[in-house]
């Protein structure tokens, strides 16, 4: 068993160091400059200095040397190129559980509807209920999740007017992200759940159960749905994993700020220090749920039966109490941290205008959306609505904006987006968009 292990967690480091290296050097390798954002219209000599700074200016093979010496003593992600002060950790570390709030409510909806789905259409294999749950399967795995979040937004927020459309913070932003993102694992969990059940009613000890008189409802339960479940547990592996790292397209439709949401916006900003970090946290994720899920296979301990193959060689004995012990203390702390995690929560920190001036730190990068009060002769005075719901207000100088539009571009009652490129002791450098 020992040596089971020990060549399963070998190939889970090999593994986890494969898929750095590839996704660093395929980051580093892919066309565009990726200070090109940041540095905007800066001099030569600015521009030097930051790529000395995050090491641009090394050769690759060099900077691949430094990167995996310093992920390996430290464990540390690197430092974002577009959010400046701000490292990959930093953003698992604040967003994970956003996603995970998400993961968790969504994939209990789609075990519990799933298994029972597919335990019904099994059981009443080629009637009416069985073809109309096959058909609604068939459907829900062909239509991608953004889809079914397109049309939850049209009908339920926008033309319907029951929810918001997106947003966070409140119990009623869950509604329509988990919908969609329930939907394609509900009818996965289905439609495997009716195979394996299939399967398994085929069995002779189900067919001596019915001879020996076992009622239909003891059957069900004491001999097909356990013996069922087995090979959906080899699902739940990914699924847990999926738990922290979200859904990538459904957070950026919702304006979740999980971990998907910044993934993306890492990718189109060409973030590739925040790229690298983020997938091999990825990575992790999936490789350790793998590994967990295959060890809890290979120990049997899933099993109606509990089978452990004993230093002697012997089978059939029973589990030892220092191996139920250790099993149910880390399903505890398994269930203490997700529902603490939960409950404690993640508020996103914001600096509010105060006297006509927002003071900012490196860990604010945030784009707001505000509407505009006051134009001045170099300055623009805007109000607006932070994702946390509260109110913000404040003056912006046009000598620290980044060159996109022109004061004369704006007029009263424009809705504009304000990034914030560069936060420093004076002077913060802003990103202004005007929305069409």
């Amino acid at each position: 068993m020992l040596r089971f292990i020990g060549k399963r967690l070998c190939y889970a480091v090999v593994t986890l160091f494969l898929i750095t290296t590839a996704t660093f050097f395929l980051v580093a390798g892919a066309p565009g400059d990726p200070i090109a954002a940041k540095v905007g219209q800066m001099p030569e000599q600015a521009q030097a200095i930051i790529r000395e700074k995050y090491g641009l200016d090394k050769p690759l093979t060099e900077r691949y040397t430094k990167y995996m010496k310093k992920l390996i003593t430290t464990g540390d992600f690197g430092e974002s190129i577009i959010y400046t002060g701000k490292s990959a950790n930093d953003v698992i570390k604040e967003n994970v559980w956003v996603s995970a709030k998400i993961g968790i409510v969504a994939m209990v909806l789609q075990l519990v509807i799933g298994l029972c789905l597919g335990l019904i259409s099994a059981l009443n294999r080629g009637k009416t209920v069985d073809n109309f749950i096959r058909f609604m399967v068939v459907l829900a795995i062909c239509i991608p999740s953004f889809v079914f979040a397109a049309l939850l937004q049209y009908f339920l927020a926008f033309k319907w007017r029951l929810v918001p459309v997106f947003g966070w913070g409140q119990l009623k932003h869950y509604i329509l992200p988990v919908a969609a993102y329930t939907i394609g694992g509900i009818a996965s969990y289905t439609k495997f759940m009716r195979a394996s059940t299939l399967s398994v009613i085929s069995e002779d000890y189900i067919i001596t159960a019915k001879a020996k008189g076992c009622s239909p409802t003891r059957t069900v339960r004491k001999h097909i749905l356990r013996n069922s479940m087995i090979p959906i547990i080899t699902m739940i592996g990914p699924a847990m994993a999926g738990i922290f790292a979200g859904s990538f397209v459904l957070e950026k439709m919702f304006s979740i700020p999980g971990i998907g949401f910044y993934y993306v916006k890492a990718v189109s900003d060409n973030d590739y220090t925040m790229i690298i970090g983020l997938t091999i946290f990825f990575a992790i994720l999936f490789v350790a749920a793998l590994l967990f899920i295959t060890l809890a296979v290979y120990l049997h301990i899933y099993k109606k039966k509990i089978n452990w193959v004993l230093s002697t060689g012997e089978s059939g004995a029973k589990m030892p109490a220092p191996y139920k012990v250790a099993i149910v203390l880390t399903v505890a702390l398994l269930l203490v941290g997700i529902v603490s995690s939960y409950f404690i929560g993640y508020k996103v920190a914001y600096d509010h205008f105060e006297d006509s001036a927002w003071q900012l730190s490196p860990s604010d990068i945030q784009t707001f959306y505000a509407e505009v009060k006051e134009i001045e002769t170099n300055s623009i005075t805007v109000e607006g609505i932070a994702l946390n719901e509260e109110q913000y207000r404040g003056v912006f100088q046009y000598d620290v904006w980044n060159d996109e539009i022109n004061l004369s571009d704006l007029e009263q009652g424009d809705m504009i987006a304000i990034t914030l490129l560069t936060a420093a002791d004076t002077t913060n450098i802003f990103k202004i968009q005007l929305l069409q």
